[in-house]
């Protein structure tokens, strides 16, 4: 598993993340990208076996807060945008060079754009487990809406942890479980908990190396 969404090695340094069967995670940044924290975190990780990548979250209130994170798109392997307004969302989704919505709630016409642009939304198991009562089951209801547009507009899903400590980690059946719990099918959880994620991870990475794959074949420029 690889897990996008993560904030423990910058906190906690490097638990063993093997014995939750996570293969790659990131070192995940917010708002602003530091390269000398991640270049010594990525260091210190070199004889781990981890796959360590970096990841950018920037949260936008608007369309401009988003412009601003493209910036950024070069320096990092993965960008999440927590969209906080409909205008915020709009420009996230319009963006082609943004990877994933975190925390992502969005209505239908977002939802068209995110797909003409390839942009993943994300499920995180850190938003659902700090609720309790009528609030987690309005959070499931959300989910689930969200999981509907996924299906219709050819959405693809991450599932990642939103640790911040190595108690928030999961393994994958654990993950894969709760994604069904909210109605993905098995091959669904499967995808957004095992597969998506790495796929995702890799693209950009021939992407920054200038080497694109397009309809099964690799060209470089």
């Amino acid at each position: 598993m690889y897990d996008l969404h993560n904030s423990v090695i910058l906190k906690e340094g490097f638990p063993d993340f093997e014995s939750f069967g996570i293969r790659g995670v990131g070192i995940l940044f917010r708002n602003s990208f530091k390269k000398e924290h991640y270049e010594t975190a990525k260091e210190s990780a070199k004889n781990s076996g981890l796959d360590i990548f970096s990841v950018l979250e920037v949260n936008a209130d608007k369309s401009g807060d988003v412009k601003i994170a493209l910036k950024n798109r070069e320096f990092v392997d993965i960008l999440m945008i927590n969209a906080k307004s409909p205008r915020a969302m709009r420009a996230a989704t319009e963006s082609s060079l943004v990877d994933v919505i975190s925390h992502a709630f969005i209505d239908q016409s977002s939802a068209a754009l995110a797909s003409k642009n390839s942009v993943a939304l994300e499920i995180n198991l850190a938003d659902i487990l700090e609720l309790t009562g009528i609030k987690r089951s309005l959070l499931f209801s959300k989910i689930k809406f969200n999981l509907l547009l996924a299906r219709k507009y050819k959405l693809d899903i991450v599932m990642t942890t939103g640790a911040s400590s190595m108690y928030g980690l999961r393994q994958p059946r654990q993950m894969m479980a709760l994604a069904e719990v909210l109605g993905m099918s098995n091959a669904e959880a499967k995808r957004a908990v095992m597969e998506f994620p790495k796929e995702l991870v890799e693209k950009n990475r021939r992407k920054h190396s200038g080497v694109t794959v397009k309809e099964g074949i690799t060209k470089n420029g």
